[in-house]
């Protein structure tokens, strides 16, 4: 009867541990699910720097400070400016 009631002690422990280490894991994998997106929101920031420094090393600095002036913060509003110059150049040789 002894060998019977420390059997069902030490699986109550066992259920106990494993209920706890379920608890645990859901927790970790929860922060690394969280850590991952705003890695991944960090790495799409990084592109886009990387993307638009790249489009102002190929520009001349009167059209780098139009840009600026503009207030564009991405490559999509710094190439709008940049058509926008592109057309009125072309409008003004005709």
């Amino acid at each position: 009867m002894e060998v019977n009631e420390h059997r069902k002690e030490m699986a109550g422990v066992l259920n106990e541990t494993t209920s706890k280490c379920s608890q645990q894991c859901e927790v970790s994998s929860n922060s690394l699910f969280i850590e991952l997106l705003i890695l991944k929101e960090e790495n799409k920031a990084l592109r886009e720097k990387v993307k638009m420094e790249s489009f102002f090393d190929d520009l001349q600095n009167w059209v780098k400070i139009e840009i600026e002036r503009r207030g564009a913060q991405d490559l999509d509003s710094a190439i709008v400016v940049v058509e926008f110059f592109t057309k009125f150049k072309k409008s003004e040789q005709k």
